[in-house]
């Protein structure tokens, strides 16, 4: 786990400059407007990427476990079964994709205000649709390698693929000022380095190639329900609170509070990449802890969360509010209507949702994953609906304010209270039993002598 996290930092650092050189440029060189028009296309690449229905941390889950025993077939079975699951709802969600583009104008799906740019948007979903359900496919299998706790190759992929979208971006965005172009230099190059990693993965282990033959019907629809409570905790709660609340004000107040709520976004992501860098590598870790029966693992690395938590959450929530708008105006080298009460507002949900994040992550690496994703499903309803009251009332703002309250009355004290519970000893031995389901991240099977 220490290689995958060093080589994060060095991938994360890929991804801030990414960020740092991407976004004060697209924003210059597109205006608020525009940059409006790439939120609501990143806003529908994030709902496309929820057509895995779960598949890629529950392949990743799958395979830590199957090493930790080693059975190499459960491996070849599990990945067969998750590339044909995520291939088959990839295009039955391309068909919607379509069907929904051909039939509904974007401006009834995003608001009259960007009747202006509507050639423009809808020429931009298509293009972004089709890149995100191929990296949906290809996901699957780049996810696999997670579980043989190789994070460290797939970031050398990444920090590769950030470095040529800087370079892309910084030589090419004065000359063809697009949001296409935008897209192509950030998810068209991460399209192509993930089916590199992927290739790579097949490349080292043969056996991993996806046949049809492979297939195993009772793994794969066991895989299928476990997915749907991963999908709904890890994809269809932070993508709908999130992408939701963009949706709403885009048709509540326009483009330009679209624009200046996805500035606010991707300060977060910048921060986010950071906690990614840990709790992604610590997914499979605790899958294999708990396959080998190793519950004091886990509370140890528990432990050690809560203790960095509360003082980096407090310096997140301080620097937003203080320096926020004065970042943001240098950063982007023009002023921006945000004010302290906005960044200060952004940081409580920010770190809120971060919280939450990292107790799901050590719940469902450890096979807990059916109440955390009611928890968090019954929050994405409050949540919305709470924004929706809030732009209403008190526009950007209100829409942040909502988001924090949300998950204040859900996730931020539950899922805690579910993880205390999951870790109590309970069986022979003083460990827990099992998880949510059979075979996953219950306690590994004893071997005689």
């Amino acid at each position: 786990m220490g290689l995958a996290v060093v080589s994060s930092l060095v991938s994360k650092g890929g991804t801030a400059l990414l960020m740092l050189v991407s976004i004060p440029l697209a924003f210059k060189v597109l205006g608020e407007e525009r940059f409006g028009v790439y939120g609501v296309v990143q806003t529908m690449m994030w709902f496309i990427t929820m057509s895995d229905l779960g598949m890629g941390p529950g392949i990743t889950r799958r395979i830590a476990g199957a090493v930790a025993r080693g059975d190499r077939e459960e491996e070849t079975a599990a990945v067969a079964c998750g590339f044909f699951i995520t291939l088959g709802f990839a295009l039955v969600s391309a068909g919607l994709f379509a069907t929904l583009m051909l039939t509904v104008p974007v401006t009834t799906l995003f608001g009259d205000g960007f009747a202006p740019v509507a050639d423009e948007l809808t020429r931009n979903l298509w293009l972004s649709g089709l890149m995100f359900l191929a990296m949906l496919v290809v996901n699957m299998l780049e996810r696999s390698r997670e579980g043989y706790q190789e994070i460290h190759i797939g970031n050398a992929f990444g920090a590769a693929q950030n470095l040529i979208a800087a370079a892309l971006l910084f030589f090419g965005v004065q000359h063809w000022p697009t949001v296409t172009f935008l897209l192509l230099s950030i998810y068209g190059v991460q399209a192509v380095m993930m089916t590199a990693n992927a290739g790579f993965l097949i490349w080292q282990r043969p056996w991993l190639w996806p046949r049809w033959g492979r297939m195993q019907g009772g793994l794969a629809r066991q895989m299928i329900v476990e997915g749907l409570a991963l999908f709904v905790a890890g994809s269809v709660a932070p993508i709908f609170q999130r992408e939701g609340t963009k949706w709403l004000l885009g048709q509540m107040e326009g483009p330009g509070a679209v624009g200046r709520y996805t500035i606010m976004i991707q300060l977060g992501f910048f921060l986010y990449g950071f906690v990614f860098m840990l709790s992604r590598p610590l997914w499979p870790a605790v899958a294999d802890a708990v396959a080998r029966g190793d519950l004091d693992w886990v509370r140890a690395a528990r432990t050690r969360m809560r203790a960095w938590f509360l003082p980096l959450a407090g310096l997140t929530v301080g620097g937003f509010t203080v320096l926020g708008p004065w970042v943001t105006d240098h950063w982007l080298g023009k002023h921006v209507e945000l004010g302290r009460s906005d960044f200060a507002l952004f940081s409580l949900s920010f770190v809120l949702m971060v919280w939450s994040h990292l107790h799901y992550v050590l719940l469902a690496g450890s096979g807990v994953i059916r109440r955390p994703a009611l928890v968090l499903a019954l929050e994405t309803v409050a949540v919305l609906l709470l924004a929706s009251f809030g732009i209403h009332h008190y526009g950007l703002s209100g829409a942040l304010a909502g988001n924090a309250v949300g998950v204040l009355l859900f996730s931020a004290w539950l899922l805690p209270g579910m993880l205390r519970k999951s870790l109590r000893p309970t069986g022979p031995g003083g460990q827990r039993e099992t998880g949510d389901f059979p075979g996953v991240g219950g306690v590994a099977p004893q071997t005689p002598g």
